[in-house]
């Protein structure tokens, strides 16, 4: 088996299921793809990801403290990850969730809504804060018909 595997491939293939942490990503990369690569290999590719913004940090995974009381230090294998939504399913599921009464999921919802919004205008040079309350503001006051079109022209390619 070659030892240059195309790591950052796999992560997106398993983050397809997903959002996981980054101990959750070595550990299916070695056992379900049978991939024998160090933490550091697993490390570099999701840097590589995130760099390119194919994929962003969505949480932090509190249960790798488990039985511990006082933490004093933060662990990287607590990192979660997901893929970057941009086609215009992902988005209107998105905006849906604002509505949620699950407070986690708007909460979570509006996170990942704001990191698209803020990577897409960094691109563009855009400081874009207000911008994004305010067209969130907007989105959450229009009629269902009026929130699907205004997704959709949202969305990038």
């Amino acid at each position: 088996m070659p030892r240059k595997y195309n790591i950052d491939r796999v992560i997106l293939e398993i983050l397809q299921d997903g959002d996981l942490s980054r101990s959750e990503i070595g550990n299916k990369i070695r056992s379900e793809h049978g991939f024998n690569v160090t933490d550091k290999t697993v490390n570099e590719a999701i840097f590589k990801l995130l760099k390119n913004n194919r994929i962003t940090v969505t949480g932090y995974d509190l249960s790798i403290y488990d039985g511990v009381e006082r933490v004093q230090s933060l662990k990287p294998d607590g990192i979660v990850f997901g893929i970057v939504q941009r086609d215009p399913i992902e988005m209107n599921i998105l905006i849906r969730k604002l509505e949620s009464e699950n407070l986690h999921e708007s909460e979570s919802a509006l996170k990942r809504l704001k990191k698209i919004f803020m990577a897409k205008t960094a691109e563009m040079g855009v400081d874009a804060e207000g911008i994004f309350r305010m067209i969130i503001n907007e989105i959450l006051s229009l009629e269902p018909d009026q929130r699907r079109v205004i997704t959709q022209n949202l969305r990038w390619p």
